[in-house]
C-alpha cells in the first residue's frame, strides 16, 4: 500500500497478504476506496510471490460479499471460505482486538483465502 499512495517500489512479500477489519466504505460512491477493489488487487499481485495469496475477514457481510465477488472476478480461486469462522474454527487462528470485540458481541466472523494465477 505504500507504493499506491507514496509511490515507492515495495520489496515482494514472501508469504501472503492478511487484510483484517478494514473500513467497509459502505457507499457505491466509495468503491474505489475498498481495499479488495480492482486496483488494490492489481497491487497486491504485484507484490506478492506468484500465486500469492491473500486472507480476508471481517465482521461486515456486504464487505465480504463484495471482496468474494472482486476476487472471483480478478480471476482468484477461493481457496477456503468461512462464512462463521468462530463457529467452524480455524486452527492456530490468531485474533485481533476489533475480531474478538465483535465475537464476543455475537457478530459472525467472515474469512477467505483467495489466491492468485
Amino acid at each position: 500500500l505504500v507504493h499506491r499512495y507514496f509511490g515507492k517500489k515495495i520489496e515482494k512479500f514472501s508469504d501472503g497478504n492478511k487484510i483484517t477489519y478494514l473500513d467497509p466504505w459502505p457507499k457505491k460512491r466509495h468503491e474505489k476506496r475498498r481495499l479488495t477493489y480492482k486496483s488494490f488487487l492489481d497491487t497486491y499481485k504485484e507484490i506478492l510471490p506468484e500465486k500469492g495469496e491473500i486472507h480476508f475477514k471481517t465482521d461486515n457481510r456486504g464487505l465480504f460479499e463484495y471482496s468474494l465477488a472482486s476476487f472471483s472476478q480478478y480471476g482468484m480461486v477461493l481457496k477456503q471460505v468461512w462464512l462463521d469462522l468462530h463457529a467452524d474454527g480455524l486452527e492456530g487462528n490468531v485474533m485481533t482486538e476489533y475480531e474478538e470485540k465483535f465475537s464476543n458481541k455475537g457478530q459472525v466472523i467472515y474469512r477467505v483465502e483467495a489466491q492468485f494465477q
